[in-house]
């Protein structure tokens, strides 16, 4: 099975993000391995506490062993800190080159 990474950058694909890819990750029915999700710019809110997507993000890092990131930069400049979920590992790039360097494609939405 391929592995695949995402970059999330904006906060405006939610439907995207919530049925594309966390509930077909949840259900087992992805179709490729999802080893890390890295959010970024916009893309952190969906790691706030009060996000709808909230609970799927929190199922993806816990049940299904998928690392999810936050952009440090991006995460305080919106300053998101204290509202983050947790499991959230706050990164730079080098975090998550770490890992996707043995994702078979990385996406960025």
């Amino acid at each position: 099975m391929k592995k695949i990474a995402y970059i999330i950058t904006r906060n405006g694909s939610s439907e995207l993000i919530e049925n594309g890819i966390l509930k077909t990750i949840a259900d087992g029915a992805h179709g490729a391995d999802v080893i890390a999700i890295y959010f970024v710019e916009d893309g952190v809110y969906y790691l706030a506490k009060s996000n709808k997507l909230s609970g799927d993000i929190s199922e993806v890092v816990y049940n299904q062993n998928v690392k999810v990131f936050a952009s440090k930069q991006s995460v305080r400049d919106r300053k998101l800190l204290p509202m983050l979920l947790e499991g959230v590992e706050i990164s730079t790039f080098d975090s998550f080159y770490e890992i996707a360097k043995n994702a078979d494609h990385i996406i960025s939405i």
